[in-house]
């Protein structure tokens, strides 16, 4: 009975300080063309801190994973489009909730964009250079089985 009775206590308290996880897909398409928005910038935001961030594909599809459950900010920025802000952006425990967008494009004239840079050295990794589990957070495996079985399924 002593037993039963601490396995029960640490199995309250372990329930009672796990965090609940969700995510976040869709696609973003342009008003106008209904095209999709190549490689938009896309960022979650809690209170004016930056949470996660990703970049849509080709096909204009974004996908946040892992994300802690709660009520987000998601801004939307792309060179020659409106930046867009949506709040109340909630995240479900456990699911990933699908929000399609659609952007509309600012009158910028892409053909007068100079851009400068000055040259840096910089350092690279190595090409058979490999990253190994060690160098993963649990968070950031636990992301990944994530995706990859819902890429399977």
């Amino acid at each position: 009975m002593k037993y039963f009775t601490c396995f029960l206590f640490m199995l309250i308290t372990h329930l009672s300080f796990a965090q609940d996880y969700g995510g976040l897909r869709g696609t973003i398409i342009e008003e106008f063309s209904q095209e999709p928005i190549q490689y938009a910038s896309l960022s979650l935001q809690l209170e004016g801190a930056f949470v996660a961030q990703t970049r849509a594909d080709v096909h204009g599809a974004y996908l946040f994973i892992d994300i802690e459950a709660g009520n987000y900010d998601l801004i939307i920025s792309k060179l020659g489009l409106s930046p867009l802000k949506i709040t109340n952006v909630f995240i479900t425990p456990n699911k990933i909730s699908e929000l399609n967008l659609t952007f509309e494009a600012s009158g910028f004239d892409q053909d007068t964009i100079v851009f400068t840079y000055s040259e840096l050295q910089q350092k690279s990794l190595k090409p058979n250079h490999q990253i190994s589990k060690k160098h993963c957070t649990k968070r950031q495996l636990r992301a990944a089985r994530k995706l990859e079985k819902q890429i399977i399924h």
